[in-house]
């Protein structure tokens, strides 16, 4: 498909799950404004062009649930691209992101609101003001994009790691639980510290 979002134009007022889909290699190639790409190679959340003059009515909701988006590309936001300021939009763990592409920012999602990220496996946490996220390589993301760093430790929060990694113990980068590695004999780690 070559149109406005690359499969789904979703418009303001929206309320939307996007349950176990998968979006492959979907190009959005026109817009309204008349740049030579455009937005949300997969879907596109916008303003309605019937109430683009009130956009302070304007909201939507839309869930992302375990879905595949593979090879998508956009001008901004190569798999998703929202850009209602009011939308609430979700991302649960469950959802795998692919090699999309963005020309200009996002190259996996942008998004003008702030998006929700469901609860991210053990090892990850998610910045709740990441609002463009670029991936573009060949290597899997499914949920959420930031690995905990050496000395902490992350339990499924979604919003920040869990915790420093306790003495005697340390934490590689994406370490699921406090007390996952016990330092070898003869080696010690204080609080918060990689080994």
């Amino acid at each position: 498909y070559k149109v406005l979002g690359g499969t789904l134009f979703i418009a303001s007022n929206a309320i939307v799950n996007i349950y176990k889909c998968k979006f492959v290699s979907n190009v959005a190639a026109s817009s309204f404004d008349g740049r030579k790409g455009a937005y949300g190679g997969a879907i596109l959340v916008a303003e309605d062009v019937y109430n683009i003059n009130d956009q302070s009515t304007s909201d939507a909701i839309v869930n992302l649930i375990g879905n595949f988006f593979a090879r998508n590309t956009a001008f901004i936001g190569g798999a998703v691209y929202n850009e209602i300021a009011k939308a609430k939009l979700s991302i649960d763990a469950n959802n795998t992101f692919v090699s999309n592409n963005a020309v200009a920012a996002g190259g996996l999602l942008f998004s003008t609101s702030e998006i929700i990220w469901g609860q991210c496996q053990p090892g990850y946490y998610s910045l709740k003001s990441q609002q463009a996220v670029d991936h573009i390589d060949d290597d899997p993301i499914i949920g959420c994009f930031n690995a905990c760093p050496a000395g902490k430790y992350g339990t499924g929060q979604n919003s920040a790691c869990s915790g420093e990694c306790p003495a005697g113990y340390y934490c590689t980068e994406g370490t699921p639980a406090a007390y996952s590695f016990k330092c070898p004999l003869g080696r010690y780690a204080s609080v918060g510290k990689g080994l």
